[in-house]
């Protein structure tokens, strides 16, 4: 046990030192500022429209979940050892190849540590923040803070733990295990579809804190097992190279027209598919985030008195998927890898943006046109929220080349760098996202405008990326 909390303690004492090295001190101290004052603005805006104490806050706990289930995809890179992932923090698990200290035990450390770090950096000033529109209405009261911040950070540790646990059972299960996932996966979308076609309705302030005691004995117990089987099948192996990969690595170059960029993004795709979990974790992602999203946008448009263009609401969420998908194809590689070869940055760049297309056409396909089926929208709507989509995507995808370069995951504690991305994508999809709400009631001209603004920002997102790749050289 002592061994436990000396590793602990040392993690935490590196992660710290790390970021304030990269970032700077106080710039780094000043993220959770940064984040209360953000969830703050928002949380006023929802209270403006009458949305209550009690949604929010359970609206609070469900982002929680979700960003637990993305940061628990870290057991899709366990066999990657992790070093692309964590950067200088990975030194640290690797003591297990060359210390007293079981791989089991180190990594049980690391996300203990997680949990800890995202409740003080995160979860503390966003459940503090989302409390400031409540308050304003009097609708809240400081007891209630000090049951939202506990409960979501139990909700994150749960979302952790569920996905750690699958992702690592993925990879290294038999095939019975990934067909039982599957059928588990498959059974719950298909009670979703069947919920909403009979009519049944959810509630989300059921999952507002304060909660029972039973419920929270329970999921933490959940929680715990959860846990214990993710680190138990966590594996540092290495993932190896097969012919038939080879193989396809060259019938895809070759499919790409051949030549060096063409060789260059046949790489990083393979890379990402040879990688644990493969470019399912892609999906995952961007699953995971457009899931909150949804949720978000049908409950807030409970509360707002005008009809909807789903499509286009979607559309523009989607975008926000370019920033997990491109932090996936950063972490199979670096610039430092060619520095022996005759390859430019800008080609480096460039390469990253033909993979992006290959991998993230699909997927934003795949779930655009799945939520189709929970919507009413027409031909004219589908066409409308396609062309949001595609600008939504373009735009975001320049802008976190542009603002993070090859590092898209260490910028994310850049206060000055964060509060600047943030600030031009609100500026960007804003207005896509409140023409989703009040396109009905304006007339036909608008939905032109708002498909010609959505090219517009895609153009900006194009223009990004060239600028990022023209610095590089």
């Amino acid at each position: 046990m002592t061994r436990f909390l000396t590793l602990l303690r040392l993690m935490t004492v590196e992660e710290w030192r790390l970021h304030s090295e990269l970032f700077g001190g106080r710039r780094f101290a000043g993220f959770p500022l940064v984040l209360l004052v953000l969830t703050a603005v928002a949380s006023y805006a929802l209270t403006v429209i009458g949305v209550p104490a009690t949604t929010l806050t359970a609206g609070v706990v469900g982002l929680a979940f979700a960003f637990g289930l993305q940061t628990g995809s870290i057991g899709f890179v366990s066999r990657d050892s992790l070093s692309d992932l964590l950067g200088d923090v990975t030194l640290l698990l690797y003591a297990t190849r060359t210390l007293p200290v079981s791989a089991r035990e180190v990594v049980a450390a690391f996300l203990v540590k997680d949990v800890g770090y995202y409740a003080l950096l995160f979860l503390l000033p966003v459940s503090v923040g989302a409390l400031v529109g409540p308050a304003a209405a009097s609708d809240a009261t400081f007891g209630l803070v000090l049951t939202l911040w506990p409960a979501s950070t139990l909700a994150f540790a749960a979302g952790l733990a569920l996905t750690l646990a699958a992702s690592s059972l993925w990879v290294d299960g038999s095939r019975l295990v990934r067909v039982l996932g599957l059928v588990v996966g498959g059974g719950a979308l298909a009670a979703v579809v069947l919920a909403r076609s009979s009519g049944v309705g959810f509630d989300i302030g059921t999952l507002a804190p304060p909660y029972s005691p039973l419920v929270v004995a329970g999921v933490t117990l959940a929680t715990v097992v959860l846990f214990l089987v993710g680190v138990w099948r966590f594996d540092f192996a290495d993932s190896g190279e097969t012919a038939a990969r080879h193989t396809g690595y060259r019938w895809l170059q070759h499919r790409l027209g051949g030549g060096p960029l063409a060789s260059l993004v046949a790489k990083t795709v393979f890379e990402v598919h040879r990688s644990s979990g493969g470019v399912w974790k892609l999906a995952l992602s961007s699953g995971v985030l457009l899931g909150a999203a949804v949720v978000v946008v049908r409950f807030v448009g409970t509360y707002v008195s005008l009809p909807l263009v789903p499509a286009v609401l979607f559309g523009a969420v989607l975008g926000a998927t370019a920033f997990p998908t491109y932090s996936w194809l950063t972490q199979v590689d670096s610039p430092a890898d060619y520095r022996l070869y005759p390859v430019s940055e800008r080609s480096l760049y460039l390469a990253k943006a033909g993979a992006f297309a290959l991998l993230e056409t699909p997927v934003v396909l795949v779930y655009y046109l799945g939520l189709a089926l929970f919507t009413d929208a027409g031909v004219a709507d589908l066409a409308l929220g396609g062309g949001v989509l595609v600008g939504s995507v373009l735009f975001l995808f320049g802008l976190t080349v542009l603002v993070t370069g090859f590092q898209p995951d260490e910028f994310l504690f850049d206060t000055v760098r964060f509060s600047a991305y943030s600030l031009v994508m609100l500026l960007g999809l804003l207005p896509l996202v409140v023409a989703g709400f009040v396109l009905p009631a304006l007339p036909d001209v608008f939905a032109l405008a708002t498909l010609g603004y959505a090219l517009a920002v895609g153009v900006v997102g194009v223009l990004a990326l060239e600028r990022a790749a023209s610095r590089a050289v």
